[in-house]
């Protein structure tokens, strides 16, 4: 491509021409002279260098500086601290978001307890969840065996199977850690909680590099969303 804009600029014909052809696969790698014909701001390289990059299109410079060119190590360095910086920006920004539309009591994830259908966003209505009539009858079928007729766990799941009742992801067969998940499940009394646990680096007992490990957050910092009670206090105070 050949431009009559200055390098000083993004917004340049040909220049948006070449970058709608890399859209559309139009070629399989760019040649440029140097990198101060593709723009004369670094920031604008970057940008460009990573939307090729992205697309899996080279762009080869003819007069690329060599790689201990003072010039290349610190567009190199700025390519990097730019990216990091804008991963770090969509980070925090969809960290953010999710805290406020949780304390706004949307529930916008899509794991959710047993017993309960997620009603998405519509018509300016948050999402929220209602009761599922079939899953919350078994629901309250098993707290009803458990903390009235005493019946254990391993029983509890045993009955489910013989009777047929259907598990939470479809099968067959209850186990008995499926029925403890629901016994213990607190937000059948009417409150479902966010931001409950985070990731946390901690030492490898290994000596190696830190590792990345899912810890409890403390209570203050959760974020209590109030949904329909499956159970009454009384009930699961008995069953635990």
């Amino acid at each position: 491509c050949r431009d009559r804009y200055t390098g000083t600029e993004l917004a340049r014909p040909e220049l948006d021409r070449l970058r709608d052809g890399a859209q559309a696969g139009a070629f399989e790698a760019v040649l440029v002279y140097d990198p101060d014909r593709l723009s004369r701001k670094y920031v604008y390289q970057i940008l460009i260098l990573e939307e090729f990059e992205r697309l899996g299109i080279p762009m080869i410079f003819l007069e690329q500086p060599p790689p201990d060119d003072p010039k290349a190590v610190l567009l190199l360095q700025i390519q990097g601290a730019v990216a990091e910086y804008e991963r770090t920006k969509i980070t925090e920004r969809y960290r953010r978001g999710k805290l406020y539309r949780a304390r706004q009591g949307e529930v916008f994830w899509n794991s959710i307890p047993y017993g309960y259908r997620r009603i998405p966003r519509q018509d300016g209505t948050p999402a929220h969840l209602v009761i599922d009539d079939t899953q919350a009858e078994v629901v309250r079928t098993v707290f009803a065996w458990h903390a009235d007729a005493g019946t254990s766990i391993r029983q509890i799941a045993r009955r489910l199977t013989c009777e047929g009742y259907p598990t939470p992801h479809g099968g067959e067969h209850w186990g008995e850690t499926t029925v403890h998940r629901i016994l213990r499940r607190e937000a059948y009394l009417g409150v479902l909680y966010y931001n409950t646990s985070g990731w946390a680096s901690v030492p490898s007992p290994e000596g190696g590099a830190p590792r990345r490990k899912r810890s409890p957050r403390p209570p203050e910092e959760r974020i209590a969303i109030s949904i329909p009670a499956l159970i009454a206090r009384e009930v699961f105070e008995r069953s635990q």
